[in-house]
């Protein structure tokens, strides 16, 4: 299956999160996002925008979330003994969290 979208933006976010209310209502049941993140070779300033935009909807929607690290690999957070690989980086996604 190949995706339609060309670009991943806030207003993709927007469209695909849209129903999520309805869901949880008709569920009775919180939703939580347990698993985004971004790839480490993606610019920094786009990696930022991505999370900063994807929390803020989250937040606003009432869905829980937590950021992905599995096994240390292509997101840049921690390697694999639990140290920082970029300082820049998780200051840039800290921020985005608090925004």
């Amino acid at each position: 299956m190949t995706a339609k979208e060309k670009v991943n933006d806030r207003a993709l976010m927007e469209r695909l999160l849209a129903d999520t209310e309805m869901f949880s209502v008709s569920c009775k049941s919180g939703l939580y996002c347990g698993e985004f993140g971004v790839i480490d070779t993606a610019p920094p300033q786009d990696a930022y925008r991505w999370i900063r935009d994807l929390v803020e909807l989250l937040e606003q929607k009432g869905i829980g979330h937590a950021m992905w690290n599995y096994k240390s690999l292509d997101f840049g957070l921690l390697d694999q003994s639990g140290r920082i690989m970029s300082e820049e980086r998780v200051a840039n996604i800290l921020s985005a969290n608090t925004k």
